[in-house]
């Protein structure tokens, strides 16, 4: 038997080396793959980076994956994706209620919002660049909508608001035409006019065409006439008495807006109540004429106010001071009149200042009247009530027409009166502190046209007074023997001094004590009584040396004595008293010790002496006498 080898080929496979790389040359993978394998990517699925305008996504490698007969690369490719663009929409509401503004991609459309509200119009829809605008349009940038608007017509009985900021007016409404109403390029249009309640012609006749057109050539004119021209020509018209439900009346209690309605469309004529402001703190309001419409009227008024100051050293001014008796100063009375174009509504313009002076004060003359920097001359002011002297009087100082110092008021302006006084004996002197005190106080209260539909003076308006005080001081003095609680030593006599001298006193009978003498007359020493007092009335506060210039036999005499007064003082928070804080010596005890008696000695010698020399003295008085007598014969 015969057996034949059999033999197979065999041979190694060889291997190439494959790579799969990123875009950007990043290696993702390597590995070696056998001659005719088809290689495998086994790594994470490769990125790119987003850039401004796109994202991208793997869409696979360059070339198509095949068996491997050699080196390979792949190479990872990716298909961009554009990113969205986003434009805002901005909605202006024109004067309505806020819209918040849209972020829109490109290619999509804006989301119709809710429609605005704005107070007495109807909303009418969105336009762009002046065209409505249609929601479905593609936006492809940014945007703005605006609103519009168109004013609604009133109702058939409107209300008509009166607004005003002072309470306790009382108003009333005229009728004068009434007629149809509409508003036309935003001005208020009557039509078809016929007479109303209070016109002056047939009520429901059709107003004549020379009357209305009387009323057309009160507007648009190159020069716009005043209220007060304007009103001219239409109380020509009006009857201002009752006639049928008009006027109608209203109140406003507190200053809140007070509404009147069942007013047909027309023309009315709004005014006080006359009688209601005279006398108050308070302006007549201007005739005011309007067409009944949703409409919200302020009065047209002016409210000066009134201060009073008293001087406090020779540059500033307060509510309280400190003088002595006789001593002169200043009062400073001040009408503000505030900014206020209706000053010009007024032919003149009338104010009055009323002064009340306590009995200690007494008026020494007007020393200026001022309007802003002008000097108002003695002729263009009156005074009344007082002469130069008096005390305790209730006086005024009256300027017809402040127009005529200073015609244009329309920026306001302060009206200055200054004044010279000084206090009197019967000014309260204290010399004690106190919470609340009265006594010297000084008022002033202001009159002031309020009427500009009136002649001048017919109605005044008044102001809340206003209040200064003025303190004076007393400080008493006991005089005693040898201690503070000794017996009383009359007849030690004193003067006092500051630091410009003596200060002049005089002896007071009513007051029983010493006040400051009136400049030019003739002071006093002042003595202690057989109380051993000697009281001073009416001295400022500050610093004085009290000297003694008269001392009791037998008694040696004190050293001067300092006497200090302390004083701050203030209007009180409800104005109407003042507070007193006083320290100091306003009660002082001075002590007077008794003379030493001096020792002797010897007999009777000395006493014969002593007796001897009067008797010497006594002769030589005699001869004295007897010359003279027989010079005389």
């Amino acid at each position: 038997m015969t057996y034949t080898a059999q033999y197979s080929e065999s041979y190694e496979k060889k291997s190439y080396t494959i790579q799969f790389v990123n875009e950007d040359g990043t290696v993702l993978q390597t590995s070696q793959v056998a001659y005719g394998d088809t290689p495998v990517y086994s790594g994470d699925t490769p990125t790119k980076a987003a850039d401004d305008t796109n994202t991208y996504s793997f869409a696979g490698w360059d070339k198509e994956i095949v068996a491997v007969t050699g080196d390979a690369t792949y190479t990872a490719t990716f298909t961009p994706t554009a990113k969205p663009v986003n434009y805002t929409v901005t909605f202006d509401s024109a004067g309505g209620s806020a819209v918040d503004p849209q972020t829109v991609t490109s290619g999509s459309t804006a989301t119709q919002p809710a429609d605005p509200t704005k107070e007495g119009y109807t909303f009418k829809g969105w336009t762009l660049n002046g065209s409505a605008y249609d929601f479905s349009t593609a936006v492809t940038g940014d945007i703005t909508l605006v609103a519009q608007w168109e004013q609604n017509q009133p109702e058939t009985k409107p209300g008509y608001t009166v607004d005003t900021k002072e309470k306790g007016h009382t108003y009333e409404i005229y009728q004068i035409f009434t007629g149809d109403y509409t508003n036309k390029d935003g001005k208020d249009i009557l039509s078809n006019l016929v007479w109303g309640e209070n016109g002056t012609g047939t009520k429901g006749d059709p107003v004549p065409e020379d009357i209305i057109n009387a009323l057309k050539a009160l507007t648009g004119g190159e020069t716009e006439p005043s209220d007060k021209e304007k009103l001219a020509e239409i109380e020509k018209y009006v009857k201002m008495q009752q006639s049928g439900d008009y006027p109608k009346v209203i109140k406003s209690e507190n200053g809140d807006k007070v509404e009147v309605t069942d007013l047909p469309a027309g023309y009315y004529l709004i005014k006080d109540k006359d009688g209601t402001q005279t006398g108050q703190d308070d302006s007549y309001t201007l005739y005011i004429t309007q067409i009944v419409k949703d409409y919200t009227i302020k009065p047209k008024s002016v409210k000066p106010t009134v201060d009073k100051q008293v001087a406090t050293d020779e540059s500033s001014w307060g509510e309280t001071a400190d003088y002595a008796i006789n001593k002169n100063f200043q009062f400073k009375l001040t009408a503000a009149l505030p900014v206020s174009t209706h000053y010009a509504d007024y032919t003149a313009y009338k104010l009055v200042f009323t002064d009340t002076m306590s009995t200690g004060v007494t008026f020494d003359g007007i020393a200026s009247v001022s309007v802003g920097n002008t000097a108002v001359p003695e002729t263009g002011y009156t005074v009344s009530g007082v002469s130069q002297g008096e005390a305790g009087k209730t006086w005024t100082l009256t300027i017809d027409n402040v127009k005529s110092v200073q015609s244009d008021l329309s920026a306001g302006a302060n009206v200055t009166v200054i004044y010279n006084a000084h206090l009197n004996e019967n000014a309260v002197a204290y010399k004690a502190s106190a919470d609340s005190v009265e006594a010297n106080k000084n008022t002033v209260s202001l009159q002031y046209s309020n009427n500009p539909n009136t002649d001048h003076g017919t109605d005044m308006g008044q102001t809340t007074s206003d209040t200064v005080y003025t303190f004076t001081y007393e400080v008493d003095n006991t005089k005693r023997k040898n201690s503070e609680d000794g017996d009383p030593l009359p007849d030690a006599g004193f003067r006092l001094y500051d630091n410009n001298g003596e200060v002049t006193l005089v002896y007071n009978e009513a007051k029983g004590a010493y006040v400051p003498a009136a400049a030019g007359a003739a002071g006093v020493e002042m003595k202690s009584g057989s109380d051993g007092k000697f009281n001073i009335v009416g001295l400022d506060a500050g610093s004085y040396t009290l000297k003694e210039t008269t001392t009791p036999k037998g008694y040696n005499k004190c050293a001067d004595k300092t006497i200090t007064i302390t004083a701050i003082h203030e209007e009180n928070a409800d104005a109407s008293t003042a507070k007193l804080t006083l320290s100091g010596d306003t009660n002082n005890t001075v002590i007077n010790n008794s003379g030493t008696a001096l020792p002797s000695t010897g007999g009777m010698g000395t006493r014969i002496f002593y007796i001897l020399g009067t008797i010497l003295v006594l002769g030589a008085g005699i001869v004295l006498v007897s010359r003279r007598r027989t010079k005389a014969e």
